[in-house]
């Protein structure tokens, strides 16, 4: 492939000033691990030296990596010229499962003004069809298709992407973003994560740790072989008088998500076992599984209400021979009528719902994920309760045992150039540069004192990632835009040293009597925003600022059944936000202290299909203490609930 000034129909096979790949690919091995010989042209017909599987040249420098094979590419050439390189090599060689992103691009904007025409006239080329979809600019002139890449499927993408810049003065740095992910909006799909209870979480816990943009490194690619581990076994006995076990129920948790107590995943089976030793005749008539879904209240652990049940019938009678329950044919099924003794083992499985329904039938919901916290007064608890019946007139034995149930729920994807970032390892672009992924509060104004005399009237706009649901231990993407007619105003309020924007909880619970708790979770941290310099580079009185909030690991995912919720909302406090308090901004005053708006969000455990979102910062060691936002959910926080003495 070429980059030259030359015209399509001119364009010699090997150019002066590009690289062409030679042998795009190679066979190495039963693995099938793809090599590569690359070139670089000196002068034109005649290649340099060359390897099969890494070369470093002045103008290009790439690492192969096995297993979902990706080349990176970064060369002494322009960065817009990396992304019409990444592009060609993706629609060349894309269904070989090679890829091709063009790395350091957050010096893009270093070329716009010399390729500002050039930007210019691609959009116009493309929107009145002069151009092909193929062919696009770099810093010198046309970057051609290849042959091999016409007949391949990069044609729709290019034309999207052209299409979506606009004839704006300011549209330079979004034109130049939309050549940038070219290349990268061509890359072969990775499979989505899985969730299968035995295998997904076990591959998350072994996931790369969150990637931060301070230094912008390759996705590491690797092969795992390991087997999925085995599930977490947890046992529970009824013994005799002479503390000899006769009846022990094993319960089989999730490896990674049970601690103490068993954990399940919505959906997936809860399975187990019941081993008898009846060392005498017992006349067992039937082994039933129960499970069941309570709201506990702290203040009074009798006070509960049943919101889930299950039942699950192990033996009885009816079936047969215990050792071998329900084997026969219905016709030749013979009622058990002597009394067990001796070994049994019984084995059993109950499936999750997803949804469940009220006891009058008349309400269906989402199991809710299990709840406790210290600042609540109710909780969201299960039990899974064995009871070995013998008939009337006789007592019966129980082992009821409590249990965690994990709601494994992902968000929606983000939008596609946020996706293209977070494969590319780089910073998602903000809201200037991809309206369809932000959603926007209401405008608040910001007003309050300069250095004790200067009056500040601004408007602040704060948005927030689509869609307004988030993992947790990932964070909230977040850009606040500040417009005010003193450059000095904007300066100071874009220099905000307070988070402004906060992630509160809110846990209601009107079980018994009212009760809310409302308490921060999070905070913003903020940085300049790269990609709206340019964008309003001719107005003076406009900042830009970009930042997240980081979502603890153990965050409770949101909530919400009958009379008990938990909610996450994003808080915008300071002077744009509901909770939102005055900007530690040197030197200013403001006249309101309280929260301006909030906006709901929703908090899962799951990651969206496909896509891994990344935080850009590192996660604060301290959050930043505001006398202001401190004395705000003091006012608001509830009563602290007393601990409950036992469960149901």
């Amino acid at each position: 492939m070429g980059l030259s000034n030359t015209p399509r129909h001119d364009r010699p096979p090997i150019s002066s000033k590009g690289i062409r790949l030679r042998d795009q690919y190679q066979s190495r091995g039963a693995g099938q691990t793809w090599g590569f010989l690359v070139s670089r042209e000196s002068d034109p017909g005649e290649p340099m030296s060359s390897s099969p599987t890494a070369v470093n040249f002045s103008c290009l420098h790439f690492s192969l990596r096995t297993f979902d094979v990706k080349v990176f590419i970064q060369s002494n050439m322009i960065h817009l010229a990396n992304a019409v390189f990444s592009a060609e090599f993706a629609r060349c060689y894309g269904d070989k499962g090679l890829v091709s992103i063009a790395v350091n691009p957050g010096n893009i904007g270093t070329n716009l003004s010399k390729d500002a025409f050039g930007l210019a006239y691609t959009y116009l080329g493309t929107a009145s069809g002069l151009l092909t979809s193929g062919e696009c600019l770099d810093s010198c002139g046309q970057a051609l298709r290849t042959p091999e890449g016409a007949a391949l499927n990069g044609k729709p993408e290019v034309t999207n992407w052209s299409q979506r810049a606009t004839l704006a003065p300011t549209s330079f740095q979004s034109s130049a973003q939309s050549l940038l992910v070219i290349g990268m909006s061509l890359l072969h799909e990775a499979p989505p994560p899985s969730y299968d209870p035995s295998e997904g979480l076990a591959a998350a816990a072994d996931s790369e740790l969150p990637i931060y943009s301070g230094c912008i490194l390759p996705s590491r690619c690797t092969t795992s072989t390991a087997q999925p581990a085995a599930p977490k076994e947890f046992s529970y006995e009824i013994k005799d008088y002479s503390a000899k076990p006769w009846a022990t129920l094993t319960l089989l948790g999730h490896p990674i998500l049970s601690s103490t107590t068993p954990t399940f995943i919505d959906r997936s089976e809860i399975t187990g076992s019941l081993k008898l030793n009846l060392r005498s005749p017992d006349p067992i008539k039937s082994i039933t599984i129960f499970v069941r879904g309570y709201l506990l209240i702290f203040e009074d652990p009798h006070k509960h209400s049943k919101f889930f049940r299950l039942q699950k019938l192990v033996w009885t009678s009816s079936m047969g021979d215990p050792r071998a329950p329900g084997t026969s044919t219905a016709g030749s099924l013979k009622t058990w009528t002597e009394k067990l003794k001796g070994n049994y083992e019984l084995s059993f499985s109950i499936n999750i719902p997803e949804f469940a329904e009220s006891p009058n039938g008349e309400e269906r919901f989402r199991l809710p994920h299990t709840f406790t916290d210290r600042a609540s007064r109710g909780s969201i608890e299960y039990y899974l309760e064995l009871r070995i019946s013998r008939g009337k007139l006789r007592s019966d034995d129980r082992i009821m045992t409590p249990f965690g149930l994990f709601i494994l729920r992902p968000p929606s994807p983000p939008s596609q150039l946020q996706q293209l970032a977070y494969r590319s390892n780089i910073r998602i672009p903000g809201p200037h540069s991809d309206p369809d992924g932000w959603h926007a509060l209401e405008p608040v104004q910001v007003e309050g004192k300069l250095f004790g005399e200067r009056t500040v009237n601004a408007k602040c706009t704060v948005f927030l990632a689509k869609p307004l649901c988030y993992t947790r231990s990932t964070s909230i993407p977040c850009a606040m835009t500040i417009e005010t007619d003193d450059s000095q105003v904007a300066d100071v309020l874009a220099s905000i040293k307070s988070a402004a924007l906060y992630l509160q909880r809110c846990v209601r619970c009107t079980f018994g009597y009212s009760s809310t708790n409302v308490s921060p979770c999070g905070q913003a941290v903020w940085w300049p925003a790269p990609d709206a310099a340019m964008a309003h580079l001719g107005n003076a009185t406009q900042r830009h600022i970009m930042g997240e909030i980081h979502l603890r690991r153990d965050l409770h995912p949101s909530t919400a059944i009958k009379q008990f919720q938990v909610e996450a909302r994003t808080v915008i406090l300071d002077a744009y936000a509901v909770a939102v308090f005055p900007p530690t901004a040197v030197a200013f005053k403001p006249h309101s202290t309280g929260p301006f708006i909030t906006q709901t969000v929703e908090i899962v455990t799951g990651h969206a299909e496909g896509v891994r979102a990344r935080t850009a910062t590192i996660p604060p060691a301290k959050e930043s203490s505001d006398p202001f936002v401190e004395r705000y959910y003091e006012s608001v926080a509830g009563p602290k609930p007393r601990r409950p003495l036992r469960g149901p």
